[in-house]
């Protein structure tokens, strides 16, 4: 693999092959689409081609499809979608929506399932990118010969206004494999770097109110299986820059978002009856909420965790409620 360095340039992905170039790899391009990789798009225009160009740069024995969400930009980022569409129509399948959705409660994640065909899930971000042209290959390969495993992944580089700024988004600890109890309680995974499997819950009542929606989707896998990670993948690119979702979060709002995680994921866990998991969760609420008070007033810690502490405040009243009416 390629050694990376900080204040390096960063490398690219190749301008893409014809589509008739890449299907030729497939032993049978009319088969089925074996992996759906899933792109969400939202004012991307300045890195969408790199997200493209990553995909379209995969090598497989298999037929695979992309699946591109735009949630009504206000940049470019349609119109080279439908540029790329038009070269590729056979593996990119445009959803370019006229009007925000995510604005209106529904997350990219509710078109683009129900819009693939694919047996194994590969999300990748519009703003993120992929360098190794057997990564597809090779997460499919796994997959399909470890049933035990519900996911994989690997590293990636921090690259920033074209340099490298960090040599791994992993740290050390999270380069490694994890059992599926483990995956449950939390666990640190780059999403754009991942295959799943797409026999999955995608919308418990839950879904729509946990903030950090990977978080939550992770450990949701974990009541499928183990989190493999691939350190023979080429690094993934991380784009760092003010238009990232992450990124453009100052530590308060980062607290906030754990909070409210956290409490739904536990809700979520004792709606299902896992007790063990409810309260782990829980005990995370409780650990962050003192956390925050190092950069947080308690009035401030109220205000970004209003809606949480309401709720929380409505389910002690109807325990109450409960209890009295069994004493009358």
């Amino acid at each position: 693999m390629d050694v990376l360095t900080v204040g390096s340039q960063a490398p690219r992905p190749p301008e893409p092959l014809p589509e008739s170039d890449i299907m030729a790899y497939w032993s049978n391009p009319e088969d089925k689409p074996v992996v759906s990789i899933l792109c969400h798009c939202f004012n991307h225009e300045l890195f969408l081609e790199d997200t493209l160009n990553g995909f379209l740069m995969q090598k497989t024995d298999f037929p695979w499809e992309i699946i591109v969400h735009d949630d009504a930009s206000t940049d470019n980022s349609a119109d080279i979608i439908r540029r790329y569409a038009e070269a590729y129509p056979s593996i990119i399948k445009p959803i370019l929506q006229e009007e925000n959705q995510f604005s209106q409660g529904l997350r990219p994640t509710f078109f683009t399932t129900k819009a693939a065909l694919g047996e194994y899930f590969a999300p990748c971000d519009a703003d993120d990118y992929w360098l190794d042209p057997d990564k597809l290959q090779r997460q499919a390969d796994f997959l399909s010969n470890n049933p035990k495993y519900a996911v994989c992944g690997h590293n990636a580089f921090i690259v920033e206004s074209g340099t490298v700024v960090k040599t791994s988004k992993l740290p050390p600890i999270n380069r490694a494999d994890v059992s599926a109890k483990r995956l449950s309680q939390g666990w640190f995974i780059l999403t754009f770097t991942t295959m799943f499997r797409r026999d999955y819950d995608w919308y418990p009542e839950e879904h729509s109110k946990v903030v950090n929606g990977d978080a939550f989707f992770f450990s949701r896998l974990g009541k499928v299986g183990g989190y493999k990670y691939l350190s023979d993948i080429k690094l993934g690119a991380y784009r760092a820059h003010p238009g990232g979702v992450w990124s453009a979060l100052d530590q308060q709002s980062r607290d906030a978002t754990t909070l409210n995680s956290a409490y739904w994921m536990s809700q979520y866990y004792k709606r299902i009856g896992d007790r063990s998991l409810s309260f782990h969760y829980a005990q995370k609420v409780s650990l962050t909420a003192l956390e925050s008070l190092d950069v947080m007033s308690i009035p401030q810690l109220l205000y970004f965790n209003w809606k949480l502490i309401r709720q929380m405040i409505k389910k002690r009243f109807r325990f109450l409620a409960q209890l009295l009416n069994k004493q009358d």
